[in-house]
């Protein structure tokens, strides 16, 4: 890979250990002498399980809680005046 950039992201890196070697060029391709050459070694993991979201799982405790809010509600507006049944 030849670039001029100062970073770069690499996608899809398989986990395991790796080791990336930058050696320092002209524009022509030709390495500088004496060759510069830094090197960094790294592991990436496996990737984790992201969790889920949107899954409410068992819908009742919520319901049930929504049932008692809105008795609470309703009984404070009765009392209040606010609510009227015809």
């Amino acid at each position: 890979m030849h670039s001029g950039a100062l970073s770069n992201t690499f996608s899809n890196v398989a986990p395991g250990a790796h080791r990336v070697t930058i050696i320092l060029g002209f524009s022509d391709h030709h390495a500088v002498q004496p060759p510069v050459a830094p090197a960094v070694s790294f592991t990436l993991g496996a990737p984790s399980q992201l969790p889920r979201t949107g899954d409410l799982g068992n819908p009742a405790p919520l319901l049930i809680g929504l049932g008692i809010l809105g008795l609470i509600v309703g009984t404070a507006l009765r009392a209040a005046g606010r609510l009227h049944f015809r």
